[in-house]
């Protein structure tokens, strides 16, 4: 890993040099964080949450875009904002500045609509994002794309429609081919997948026919790559716009075509809380952001945990039920200036209002209350919680090794809790069960350099030893107390109301396998 480490530095400091900047300004770590810089980008983990478009930083992704331009329509050259230089452009996006979703996109879109007009650009993001990411001890890519060309093209993109010239299938396999090459340059250690996305403003009917062109685009991969590379599918936009139940019977199809579900859910001002309810009740295994849960009924202020409706739809209550963790991208929320639940009040009704507030700090997101409960083993069901992703690259400026340092900074993780986050992103992913096996064989091997206390057998008991520590002290530092822990764990059994009806059959076979 050292060797990868020195070849990451060499090339931020080329860069640099080439663009006259100073190499701290590219993904900066964060100040006064007592976890190393080698360790985080050494550990291995999987990285669960990083959009396709955005996964290469500034210094590939911006002179890629630059050209593209110069033989195309020269918008970025014209581009006054940034006086026609490239140095400039790529300055612009270094000091990323608090915004909201909708301005974040136009900044996006600024250079992701030039890299979608070319195969050969979409095949160098892939492989130099893969690469990237495998420098930050990604052993598990999971990336996310919607189809760009052909009928189901991004509708953002109207513009650069007319460039657009190839096929959905030939830009999957563009995409495949790059990272390809990254897997072979990693030994193989490093596994890249794809996660299909749908656009909430779409018709059932159109992400309908997208899902069946999916299962035919997957099983050509299959035969021309020899394996696997797509393993499930997201549902993205404007929350506001269109609720995630409208895509239940896609969803539902798509599992039973062999693929699981992630949804972005609970980031938008608006639809708060219940969006990340109505995403898991239409079959997501993960929510994507979720900045907006809040906390389980046994937790809140007496004047309001009673009131029946609103707390029946409990997004935390779901989460546990099904053991979905949530992927948690902290400078993307800032940045996008994500929703943030603060409590509820009464509306004259008595019906929970929730108040709500825009994502400020860090320390917003509910991470410690998922650590807090969601870390308890319930009926063998998986272990919930905030697992650090990205989003996105070029746009943000950060690395996932950056956003586990935020993590740890903000949350007080130590090496060992920070060690079995990254186990758990392993376990969470949608990857082969093969694959896993081999990505936790590694973090194994890593982890017992750190987890080596003869009391455990293994360093995964010592890991989840160390998140229950993590958790005792959680519950001092909050004041909660185990009847409250209780009642939650209580209330996940009792109401038919959090469910719908094919969620709670399956709910109650799932209790039956478990022996509950």
């Amino acid at each position: 890993m050292k060797k990868l480490q020195s070849k990451r530095v060499k090339r931020i400091q080329n860069a640099a040099k080439k663009y006259g900047f100073n190499p701290n300004v590219f993904a900066p770590w964060p100040k006064d964080c007592d976890v190393d810089e080698e360790f985080l980008r050494a550990l291995p983990k999987a990285e669960l949450h990083l959009h396709s478009t955005a996964m290469s930083d500034i210094l590939t992704t911006a002179p890629l875009a630059w050209k593209i331009s110069e033989k195309t329509d020269q918008g970025l050259q014209k581009n006054q904002e940034h006086s026609g230089s490239l140095e400039k452009l790529i300055q612009d996006f270094l000091y990323p500045k608090q915004t909201n979703l909708e301005e974040y996109l136009k900044r996006y879109d600024l250079l992701k609509n030039y890299i979608i007009r070319d195969l050969n650009a979409i095949r160098e993001t892939s492989y130099q994002g893969a690469m990237q990411a495998f420098e930050n001890g990604v052993r598990i890519l999971e990336i996310r794309t919607s189809i760009k060309g052909g009928k189901y093209g991004d509708l953002r993109s109207k513009e650069v429609a007319g460039e657009i010239n190839y096929t959905p299938f030939e830009e999957l396999c563009a995409r495949i081919e790059g990272f390809r090459k990254a897997e072979k340059e990693s030994k193989n250690l490093l596994r890249v997948f794809l996660i299909i996305s749908f656009r909430r403003q779409d018709s059932v009917e159109r992400s309908e026919s997208l899902l069946n062109d999916i299962v035919k685009y997957r099983e050509q991969i299959k035969e021309k790559f020899g394996q696997d590379y797509i393993v499930g599918v997201d549902i993205a936009g404007q929350e506001y716009l269109s609720k995630a139940r409208k895509f239940e019977p896609v969803f539902r199809q798509a599992r039973k075509q062999g693929l699981l579900v992630t949804a972005h859910a609970g980031e938008e001002k608006g639809p708060g809380e219940g969006s990340i309810w109505q995403a898991i009740n239409s079959g997501a295994k993960r929510i994507g952001h979720g900045t907006c849960l809040y906390r389980p009924t046994p937790l809140l202020p007496e004047e309001v945990r009673y009131a029946s409706k609103g707390y029946k739809k409990n997004a935390f209550i779901l989460s546990l039920m099904f053991g979905v963790p949530f992927e948690m991208c902290l400078t993307s929320n800032l940045v996008c200036g994500a929703e943030v639940t603060l409590g509820y009040e009464a509306n004259p009704e008595g019906r929970p209002i929730p108040i709500t507030k825009t994502f400020e700090d860090f320390s917003d997101y509910p991470a410690e209350i998922l650590l807090l409960i969601g870390t308890h083993v319930y009926h063998g069901r998986p272990i919930i919680l905030p697992i650090p992703c990205t989003d996105a690259i070029y746009t943000l400026n950060t690395d996932l090794a950056r956003e586990y340092a935020l993590a740890a900074k903000t949350f007080g993780l130590d090496k060992k809790v920070l060690l079995a986050v990254a186990r758990f992103s392993i376990r969470h992913s949608f990857a082969p069960d093969d694959v896993k096996a081999k990505a936790l064989n590694e973090w194994r091997d890593f982890a017992s350099k750190y987890l080596n206390d003869p009391k455990f057998s293994t360093p995964d008991q010592e890991a989840k030893h160390a998140l229950h520590q993590y958790r005792q002290n959680l519950r001092e530092k909050l004041g909660i107390s185990s009847k409250q822990i209780e009642e939650i764990l209580q209330e996940v059994h009792s109401s038919k109301l959090y469910l719908k009806d094919y969620l709670y059959e399956r709910f109650h076979q799932q209790n039956e396998l478990l022996g509950v």
